[in-house]
């Protein structure tokens, strides 16, 4: 199946200070790729690289062969790439619906839409939140508004940054169905995790970071066989 996000030689960071050192890595069209790291390596900034909050000082990034590389985040959003990003960062005097409501939009050309009813099938929990007001959820509530605010943004491309931080292993198992889901209905998602065995359930391809280069670039299946391989590159 053919990339749908392709990165290469993507340096980036804050200011004058590189995090990123020249990255490549590619997520094929309903892929899973993961992105493995110890604390600190710049797995967040690859994902605000991506989304055009942190601009690329070098390399590029296409979206479906579409040079997206030096795109604002509005325009990358537009273009079908939906973000759940650290922390959720929900607004807090905002409703559910309210959240909902102002992130949705049309479905691209060619593809089922994302409506908001469509989305509390998949999550109905949050059906019965919906005039519960962000800082009135649980962070499992919350995670779950954060994916469902960037699937009413109809996108291809699914940027997650560590989604189940904090959550219990009841929401974690959620979290997982919600996004095999995704995969199965097309999306292509970019997952940067911590729950390594979360992570490796769904990974077609992983990607592991350290220092701000890909240490370890490839089919998710070699490592999930080589314990040693995994404890060198991660520590575990």
């Amino acid at each position: 199946m053919a990339d749908l996000l392709a990165v290469t030689d993507l340096c980036a960071g804050y200011g004058p200070a590189m995090v990123l050192h020249g990255v490549s890595l590619s997520v094929e069209a309903g892929g899973i790729g993961v992105v493995l790291g110890r604390n600190g390596v710049g797995k967040t900034t690859l994902i605000r690289a991506l989304m055009g909050i942190n601009p690329a000082q070098s390399g590029s990034i296409a979206l479906a062969g579409r040079d997206i590389t030096r795109t604002p985040p509005e325009a990358i959003a537009r273009a079908g790439v939906g973000l759940v990003p650290q922390g959720r960062r929900l607004f807090p005097s905002l409703t559910v619906r309210e959240h909902l409501t102002v992130a949705a939009r049309p479905a691209l050309p060619g593809r089922p839409g994302w409506t908001i009813d469509r989305v509390l099938r998949l999550l109905p929990r949050l059906g019965e939140r919906l005039d519960h007001r962000g800082a009135m959820l649980s962070g499992g509530e919350q995670t779950m508004v954060a994916i469902a605010r960037a699937l009413v943004g109809n996108p291809r491309l699914m940027l997650l940054d560590e989604p189940t931080e904090g959550l219990s292993p009841a929401i974690v198992h959620d979290v997982t169905d919600i996004l095999r889901t995704l995969r199965d209905e097309g999306v292509a998602i970019l997952l940067v995790e911590q729950n390594l065995a979360m992570a490796m359930k769904l990974a077609t391809r992983v990607h592991v970071l350290a220092k701000g280069r890909v240490a370890y670039a490839g089919e998710a299946a070699p490592l999930r066989a080589s314990p040693a391989l995994m404890a060198r590159l991660l520590g575990v």
